[in-house]
């Protein structure tokens, strides 16, 4: 189901990011630069995400120094988890989850 970010997601998307962009990498040069520099020193990456919200949410927040660098976020409805079925985990109360 394309359920929205949950308070939780939001914390965990905002750790990522700091951990993401706060960790300096090496970016072909002497000196360490944090992961927005050195993706910045790429031609052109792209930022991929699936159409569910929650995704887009998650990429929008985590990568959000990227994406105000100007980089590109593609939405694909190919990166969206499957629908499995019996095979779906149950929720917590030990319903399935209904069908979409």
């Amino acid at each position: 189901t394309d359920s929205p970010l949950s308070k939780s997601g939001v914390e965990q998307a905002v750790a990522l990011q700091r951990r993401l962009f706060g960790k300096p990498v090496n970016c072909g040069s002497a000196t360490s630069r944090p992961l927005a520099e050195a993706l910045a020193c790429a031609p052109e990456p792209v930022l991929l995400t699936s159409n569910l919200r929650r995704a887009i949410d998650t990429t929008l927040v985590a990568l959000r120094p990227l994406v105000e660098r100007g980089r590109d976020v593609v939405v694909l409805p190919a990166l969206q988890e499957p629908y499995l079925g019996l095979f779906e985990p149950a929720t917590r109360c030990g319903q399935r989850r209904p069908s979409s």
